[in-house]
């Protein structure tokens, strides 16, 4: 019965069709924003600075992934009733956000890779100094997404978990900003120091498990 619930789940990746493809768009104009306007001998570090550029992450894909993250889930009773398990929804959430995770960074990392050929510009994505921060975004988004799937857990109302998620984004934003220190969007510090990495790491799991409590013993209204 699991196995069935799980592959209707995939069903509805293909319904999504039409918000994966404004991902798929979102993820393009980013990565395009980014790398526009760098001339053949831009440095690497100057090159990572522009990518992971904190104004179109904090503006753009962080807002889309709170959205991605409501509009896609639906709790189905039925599904909970045929598994006698509310750890299926949780199972129907980690797919959601591998398939948002996709749609939106794989577009972003493959026009970097083709804008990076076509401009012959000198900075790779296949160096280390890229790739950290890169696993570093990764772990930012699904930050993201745990802590908007906490906040709807928590109201049962999308407005307010999209309004609570997006100032807590933009208050991240802010304290990098003026302290150049804050999670999120600690990109550059990720490259020299790999706490920030093993920080955010904790912080997901910690999220997860209170997600998991969430799941399993609230209410369904």
């Amino acid at each position: 019965m699991w196995s069935k619930v799980i592959k209707h789940q995939f069903l509805y990746i293909s319904k999504n069709y039409k918000i994966n493809l404004v991902n798929i768009s979102l993820g393009i104009i980013i990565a395009l924003a980014s790398v526009g306007n760098l001339a053949r001998e831009t440095t690497q570090g100057t090159f990572i600075y522009e990518v992971f550029s904190e104004y179109l992450f904090c503006f753009g894909l962080y807002p889309m992934i709170i959205f991605n993250t409501l509009f896609k889930f639906k709790i189905r009773l039925s599904d909970i009733y045929a598994t006698r398990s509310r750890n299926i929804l949780l199972q129907q959430m980690i797919i959601q956000l591998l398939e948002t995770l996709i749609s939106l960074l794989v577009p972003w990392l493959v026009t970097i890779w083709i804008s990076c050929k076509i401009k012959s510009l000198r900075p790779s994505i296949f160096k280390i100094d890229f790739l950290l921060p890169f696993i570093y975004l990764i772990l930012s988004c699904i930050l993201v997404m745990l802590m908007t799937l906490i906040f709807y857990w928590a109201f049962f109302n999308k407005i307010i978990a999209f309004l609570l998620s997006f100032v807590i984004v933009a208050i991240m934003f802010y304290c990098y900003r003026s302290w150049h220190n804050g999670v999120l969007y600690s990109f550059m510090i990720a490259i020299t120091d790999w706490k920030v990495i093993s920080e955010i790491i904790g912080i997901d799991i910690l999220l997860f498990a209170l997600l998991e409590v969430l799941v399993t013993q609230r209410e369904i209204l």
